[in-house]
This record gives structure tokens, C-alpha cells and sequence, in this order.
């Protein structure tokens, strides 16, 4: 099956819709974690919305100076992450790293109380292949 650039655009967008629904909380959250989820590295609130419109087939985080954790919960290297909506529900989650990743910091080795920052965070629905 072969995805036009809309229909992977529209399911971008509905996707990262998701994080902005829900009451319990002001925002959707990220999580980052260690490999298999051990440790909770950093919590970072996002911003409503959190990712800018598809294109391509690729959506990006909205990053500026104030989508970041101010001071990291634990220590420890940062390998997943998950992303959730206002009331907790799970909407994605993914790979974490410095560069190629879904997640992108300035670092993986993370340190308690530092500062973690997002250098970026970018989705994309692949095409498919033509039918044969």
C-alpha cells in the first residue's frame, strides 16, 4: 500500500492532537526514560500545541527555549521516551538519543538536577511501497 503525502499528513496530525486532550493535567507530558523503561529520567510538560502541522509525512516538535526539564529526576542514560496526554494515556513513545533518534537532547547522560534540553523531536509516517 502506497500513502499519499495528505493521508500521512492527516495521520500525523491527529495523532499529535492527541496529547493536547484530556483535564486532568495543563499539559501534555513526556517521559524520558532508561533502556526498558527502569528509570524515570525527566518529566518535561509540553506545550499546547506541541508539534507543528505535517509535511511530508513528518511532523516536528514545537521546541523553544521553555520545552525542557529544569532539573532532570534522576541520573542515569537516556534511551526511550513516552509521551502522554493531559489525563496520563499513552499516546506514542520512542527511541532517545543525540542525534537520528525520535528524541533528540544535547545529551543522553543525564545527571540529577541538571538541566535537560530538546533539540528536537520528529515523527514520520512512511509511505509504504507501490503496489506491485
Amino acid at each position: 500500500m502506497q500513502l499519499a503525502d495528505n493521508t500521512r499528513n492527516a495521520a500525523l496530525d491527529a495523532m499529535v492532537d492527541l496529547i493536547d486532550l484530556g483535564s486532568t493535567n495543563a499539559n501534555g507530558r513526556m517521559f524520558i526514560y532508561t533502556s526498558g523503561g527502569g528509570t524515570t529520567l525527566a518529566t518535561i510538560e509540553l506545550n499546547i500545541p506541541s508539534f507543528n502541522a505535517a509535511a511530508a509525512g513528518s511532523v516536528s516538535m514545537i521546541v523553544v527555549p521553555d520545552v525542557e526539564d529544569a532539573a532532570a529526576d534522576a541520573t542515569g542514560v537516556a534511551a526511550e521516551m513516552t509521551i502522554v496526554d493531559r489525563d496520563e494515556n499513552v499516546i506514542f513513545s520512542g527511541s532517545v538519543g543525540t542525534s537520528g533518534k525520535d528524541l533528540n537532547l544535547n545529551s543522553v547522560n543525564l545527571e540529577a538536577g541538571v538541566p535537560v534540553k530538546i533539540t528536537n523531536c520528529v515523527l514520520t509516517q512512511p509511505a509504504g511501497s507501490p503496489a506491485a
